[in-house]
């Protein structure tokens, strides 16, 4: 009984701490909206820019194949009717890919979803460094082919 009712103590006690602290972030998430408005980026961006752009350039590449208008010459296939920007596509979905392995190697996602066995999971390492070599690469030599 005494363990419940502790248990119950501490719950609400978290909950309270919680929600505090939300409430207490408030203004310095504001002032990380404006900055983002004003410049492109907030300072809690900067404090980690790799974490940043590993989130943020996934779905950047993903939009850009879903909504694109046109794609890079190199890419263009005339011979495909009504998807002609089909093996830009492809390799934009390598790129976001290369990019979120990124986030799998550099524990990101792990701390986030609190998947423990892929710190010891050598094949996925090897699975995610393949595929973020291949995705780094594409975009090195398609950076300039970024636009839409």
């Amino acid at each position: 009984m005494i363990k419940q009712i502790r248990e119950k103590i501490i719950d609400a006690y978290y909950f309270c701490w919680r929600a505090w602290d939300t409430v207490k972030g408030i203004p310095r998430e504001i002032k990380y909206f404006i900055q983002r408005g004003r410049r492109g980026y907030a300072d809690c961006d900067c404090w980690g820019i790799d974490s940043y752009l590993i989130k943020i350039v996934p779905l950047m590449l993903r939009q850009m194949g879903k909504y694109q208008s046109g794609c890079p010459f190199d890419f263009f296939d005339k011979e495909n009717k009504n998807n002609e920007c089909a093996r830009w596509r492809a390799e934009l979905e390598k790129m976001a890919i290369g990019f979120e392995a990124a986030g799998h190697l550099s524990n990101v996602d792990y701390l986030e979803s609190g998947k423990e066995d892929w710190i010891n999971n050598e094949e996925k390492k090897k699975e995610w460094d393949e595929q973020w070599e291949t995705g780094i690469e594409s975009f090195k030599k398609n950076f300039f082919g970024l636009w839409d």
